[in-house]
């Protein structure tokens, strides 16, 4: 069967059915094949493992102490025993063998030699013993050894002291170990012991203490008595088991490889079964499953420990003596996980590795092999669930069993039909079977007994306990997806709220700023109210001062009389010189009236009312028409006629000079349409044109007395720009009557009309 798969390990098993210890010794060759390439030399079984082939090479000799006849032949004549009989030669041979530490294999030919070079090898013995002993006088002794141990050392000192033991238990005779016996091994398990139990010194000089305790066990056990001490203390195995931890791999590995010898020693008490007990015992303290940390040091990356590992489990398969039992074990390996690690073992190119795993492959072919022989040849796939089944069934078909198997299948089918529960219901059913059929020495069970004791209890723990713990695994995961989502969700809200507080703070300094703002226009719309009513409260004293004086000014205009022209024409002209007397004098007196008049307008203190009434006749209407038109400038005769130049055409002026109002014109003739109105027709003056930039028509002044011309020209609406002075000034706030006063006396371009006329 193809070695990589779990099928050919399944279906392994131990040899035939009714072979026993014996079979491995006197055997046909392939087991004890085996054996022997597991335990190629005595002195090395609890470090290492051999090929065939290395222990057919004539290696070189560990130690002087070990040495070969050859080199007691060589040295023969430079010791002689002359004065001992053969019987002390003898006595005194057979304890040099003993104490030099030498298996029965490698006795036997030294046994053979003749007394002579016996006799040779004695005297080499005791002068090498005698030149060692005075070479290490400084050396300590066994019991020198036992009291420092009992000093209770600590850290360094315990340290340094445990590698001088490990050094002298390697170097000293045999005779020096027994010397340091069951109490020196008994003080070193109590430390052990200690320094596991500790967990608060667990320290890395702690760790190597250890280490250093378990090389010394080593050394000790390397010998017939110091082996024979450890397997009968109780503590020795437990603590080897206790000492495979894989996360201190190099001491993992000297553990592994001493059980794995204990393991394989012929032995009356099955020492591999006390070496599985332990196992056990400790996995169940620690409430893992048992092969689990051979498993972890599979996993490991030191070469070394997963060879150490591979030679345990072998070990502990190969010295099962009953095919149910080996298949047991394997089976309970695959089912941890050891088939994909072999997987990946197979590819570490390691000699000592590649020994273990042809080991472990050999031993799985040759159970499978006799599976097939046990089950009449028929060739089954142990991890097919159909055929394993199909198997049953026709073992049992047609027999007395058939009824029990149908009715164990009906229990089975009772079992709850739940996700969680059923995986624990077959877990048990299948340890209580394997009590029931996996029996010590392949015993059938009492049937005869009412009750069938099941150790149990232990496993229905660890189930209640591994549900228990399979619960809040699944209610821890649940809650940490929530609060995973939970702290997602708040991370969001709080970036979320983090950018509303930017944006809140963000306006409200927008809005801050608006407000005083709108404060400050507040402020300055309340100014400029004020200003504006200040403004208003002037223009309306203005507007009432203004009304008065319109009021003023119609009511001298209707007392104002038109003063009456001479017609320019000559014939006129002629006329108005033939003008009889009477008439001239009542124009004469009118003009002085007229100018009486002008001076009440501009003096505040009037004249006597009895000087203007007495010739207050108006004038023919005819006359003060025709005065209304000027005469033609052209004419000469005006220029020289006295009557004409202060009662007709200067005057005229004058008085319109001086804003005189003019009667109207009389009414036309019969057939003729009325004048047109001012502003309108013939006589209206044209529209006045648009102005730009949105300029108002600026108001005209006209004062009581004419003023001087300014000496520059006119500024045209077509030469402002939008940033004018003229567009942007607002004459009517400097408009002031005071103002017109000043401009009066100041531009005034003549003088008093009054005093002309009167020189006149």
């Amino acid at each position: 069967m193809d070695p990589n798969t779990g099928n050919s390990a399944s279906a392994a098993g131990p040899k035939k059915d009714k072979k026993s210890k014996k079979s491995y010794e006197d055997g046909d060759g392939k087991k004890k094949f085996k054996l022997k390439r597991l335990i190629p030399d005595e002195l090395e079984r609890f470090t290492s493992m051999r090929m065939k082939k290395d222990k057919e090479k004539p290696g070189p000799v560990p130690s002087q102490r070990h040495s070969s006849a050859a080199n007691y032949e060589i040295n023969a004549q430079s010791a002689m025993l002359h004065d001992l009989s053969d019987e002390s030669v003898l006595d005194l041979f057979e304890q040099m063998l003993v104490d030099m530490n030498l298996n029965g294999e490698k006795q036997q030919p030294l046994r053979a030699k003749d007394i002579m070079i016996k006799r040779e090898m004695v005297s080499q013995y005791l002068h090498t013993s005698k030149a060692g002993q005075n070479q290490k006088e400084s050396t300590k002794s066994a019991m020198m050894y036992i009291q420092e141990l009992k000093s209770d050392y600590r850290d360094a000192q315990l340290l340094s002291c445990l590698e001088s033991l490990r050094v002298s238990l390697n170097n000293n005779p045999v005779s020096w170990v027994q010397n340091f016996g069951d109490e020196g091994l008994a003080l070193l398990l109590n430390l052990l012991r200690k320094l596991q139990d500790d967990k608060e010194e667990c320290s890395h000089i702690g760790v190597k203490c250890q280490h250093e305790i378990i090389r010394c066990l080593k050394a000790f056990m390397n010998n017939k008595c110091g082996l024979k001490s450890m397997l009968e203390s109780v503590e020795g195995i437990p603590l080897l088991v206790k000492a495979i931890n894989p996360r201190v791999s190099h001491m993992m590995v000297d553990a592994v490889k001493l059980l794995s010898a204990i393991s394989i020693m012929e032995h009356p008490e099955n020492l591999h079964e006390r070496v599985l007990e332990a196992i056990t015992e400790e996995a169940e303290r620690q409430d893992i499953e048992r092969f689990q940390p051979l498993l972890s040091g599979m996993r490991n990356h030191n070469i070394a420990l997963k060879g150490g590992c591979m030679q345990l489990i072998n070990a502990l398969i190969s010295r099962g003596e009953e095919l149910d039992f080996r298949i047991h074990i394997r089976s309970e390996l695959l089912r941890l996980g050891l088939r994909e690690l072999l997987t990946e073992v197979r590819k570490i190119e390691n000699e000592e590795l590649r020994v273990q795993l042809t080991v472990f492959d050999e031993q799985a072919e040759d159970d499978s092999e006799d599976l097939k022989a046990r089950l009449d040849d028929i060739r089954i796939e142990m991890d097919d669930v159909r055929e394993v089944f199909e198997i049953l069934v026709n073992t049992v078909k047609d027999s007395k069993g058939e009824t029990h198997f149908l009715s164990m299948m009906q229990h089975l089918l009772l079992v709850r039909n739940d996700y969680l529960a059923r995986p624990q219901y077959y877990k048990l059913i299948d340890e209580c079977i394997a009590q029931v059929v996996l029996h010590r020495n392949g015993a059938d069970p009492d049937f005869k007994c009412r009750s069938i004791g099941f150790n149990i209890e232990g496993l229905i723990d660890n189930m209640v306990d591994q549900t228990k713990v399979e619960t809040s695994e699944a209610k821890a995961s649940e809650l940490e997806k929530k609060l995973d989502a939970e702290l997602t969700s708040r991370h969001e809200l709080q970036v979320e709220l983090t950018k509303l507080e930017g944006d809140y703070e963000q306006k409200l300094q927008d809005l801050s700023q608006e407000k005083e703002q709108l404060a400050n226009s507040k402020l300055d719309r309340e100014k400029e109210n004020q200003g504006l009513q200040l403004q208003l409260g002037t223009l309306q004293q203005q507007i009432e001062k203004l009304s008065k004086d319109l009021e003023e000014a119609k009511t001298r205009a209707r007392m104002q009389v038109c003063p009456i022209h001479l017609h320019p024409r000559p014939y006129l002209a002629r006329q108005a010189c033939l003008v009889p007397l009477p008439l001239l004098l009542y124009r004469v007196k009118r003009v002085f009236l007229l100018h009486l008049l002008y001076r009440a307008c501009q003096d505040p203190h009037p004249p006597h009312p009895s000087l203007a009434w007495q010739d207050l006749h108006p004038p023919h209407p005819f006359l003060a028409w025709q005065d209304l038109h000027p005469p033609h400038p052209s004419r000469a005769w005006q220029d020289h006629h006295p009557l004409h130049l202060y009662l007709g055409w200067d005057l005229h002026h004058h008085h319109l000079r001086q804003g005189f109002l003019v009667p109207p014109p009389p009414p036309p003739g019969p057939g003729m349409p009325p004048p047109p109105p001012f502003g309108m027709g013939g006589w209206g003056a044209p529209a006045p044109p648009s102005l730009p930039f949105g300029l108002e028509p600026k108001k005209e002044y006209k004062p009581e007395v004419q003023l001087k011309r300014a000496n520059w020209s006119k500024i045209g609406s077509e030469d402002l720009s939008e940033k004018s002075f003229w567009i942007k000034a607002k004459e009517n706030t400097f408009e002031s009557n005071e103002l017109f006063a000043k401009l009066t006396l100041a531009f005034s371009s003549q003088t008093k009309p009054a005093k002309a006329a009167l020189e006149l």
